[in-house]
């Protein structure tokens, strides 16, 4: 086995262990190893990502029901136009966008174009994890009603589907603080919510692919998979022994450097 490949399988734990010890943000690792480590073409590597991603944060999710800490409510007006958004952009959406480009005079490939917004997002989400997020009750939201408030976190749910499907991206990072400040959960419950969600839109991509794609590598998948479960209960093992700020941190650093650094080689290397 090519000693690139180990890399790329730790990478696959690694992102397990995210997963189980924050709630969410390893989906963010994905697509860069299965596109740089592993050489899978980017669409494909959305695809996977997406698989990958429902499947763990689905088990992930499982911890958290028996402590009724998934709020269904919430979870139903953030799944229900994620789900619908990121099927219809990996069905429709993606497979429309052309091999090339025009941006500026210039013709960017897909791939280029399609790893830089993945990078930026990554930044975004390395920023995001570093930002101390303070309890609701201590955020100046203004009080609205039952209904703009559903409708708000509705209209989050469809830019999250979108970036999912466009970037194979669980977008927790962008959840949990919707769920927090506008549905006002704790942030256990907008944690567990979250991974549901995630598991719900992901799988709900990836059924989109099914419609089209005809070389999933599913022994090469399942590998892969099976690697993020096992280091998911790692991960949820970690969860009540370290602690969560440091951990969020050190990710954070780490994901805003892997951002620059796939900025870097789409466009200077």
């Amino acid at each position: 086995m090519d000693p690139l490949f180990l890399v790329g399988y730790a990478g696959a734990v690694l992102i397990g262990v995210i997963i189980g010890l924050l709630g969410g943000g390893g989906a963010i690792l994905a697509v860069p190893i299965l596109v740089y480590v592993f050489g899978v073409p980017t669409d494909l590597a959305t695809a996977y990502s997406l698989f990958v991603v429902g499947v763990t944060a689905l088990l992930a999710s499982l911890r958290y029901l028996p402590r009724k800490q998934v709020d269904y409510r919430a979870a139903f007006y953030f799944l229900v136009p994620s789900m619908l958004l990121v099927y219809l952009t990996r069905t429709y959406v993606v497979p429309a966008i052309p091999s090339g480009i025009a941006v500026a005079g210039l013709v960017l490939p897909k791939r280029q174009l399609l790893m830089t917004a993945f990078s930026l997002l990554m930044v975004a989400a390395g920023i995001s994890l570093l930002r101390n997020l303070r309890p609701a009750a201590a955020l100046a939201v203004p009080a609205v009603t039952a209904r703009v408030r559903n409708v708000s976190v509705m209209v989050w749910g469809s830019l999250v589907g979108f970036l999912a499907g466009l970037l194979g991206a669980g977008g927790g990072f962008m959840i949990v603080p919707v769920l927090v400040l506008f549905m006002k959960l704790p942030m256990k419950t907008a944690i567990g919510t979250s991974l549901a969600v995630i598991a719900g839109q992901s799988l709900s991509g990836f059924a989109g692919d099914l419609l089209h794609r005809q070389e999933i590598d599913w022994p090469f998948l399942a590998r892969f998979t099976a690697l993020s479960l096992g280091g998911m209960w790692a991960g949820t093992y970690l969860a009540n022994r370290v602690s969560a700020a440091g951990a969020r941190k050190a990710f954070g650093i780490f994901t805003v450097a892997m951002g620059m650094a796939i900025l870097a080689a789409e466009w200077l290397l």
